[in-house]
């Protein structure tokens, strides 16, 4: 629901207000091309899910992650090459990205 606004829909980036334990979330779906996709962390991958794209289908790429997060660190899901950018949505199919705090630290 970003209850205090710390994710920026326009950037797609969650900014950390309450250092914990968090869990993020992402689901991703492909169509025309392989995908290659990241979950950052401050400017750096935390992980990767690829799909090799299957003609004449729609496929899927999903993540989860559960980490420690600092005040201000930011948490951000991004494309790291240009050639798998396979990434697909309409009116019917959606791509999320989600994270929720499991624990305050």
């Amino acid at each position: 629901t970003n209850s205090n606004n710390n994710y920026d829909s326009s950037k797609g980036i969650f900014t950390c207000e309450i250092s914990g334990i968090y869990q993020f979330f992402y689901h991703v779906h492909v169509k025309e091309a392989n995908v290659w996709v990241a979950l950052y962390k401050n400017d750096e991958a935390v992980m990767y899910t690829y799909d090799e794209y299957t003609p004449q289908y729609i496929d899927h790429a999903s993540g989860t992650a559960i980490l420690h997060l600092d005040e201000n660190d930011k948490v951000y899901v991004q494309l790291p090459a240009e050639k798998s950018n396979g990434v697909y949505s309409s009116e019917y199919m959606y791509s999320s990205f989600t994270g929720l705090l499991i624990t305050p630290s």
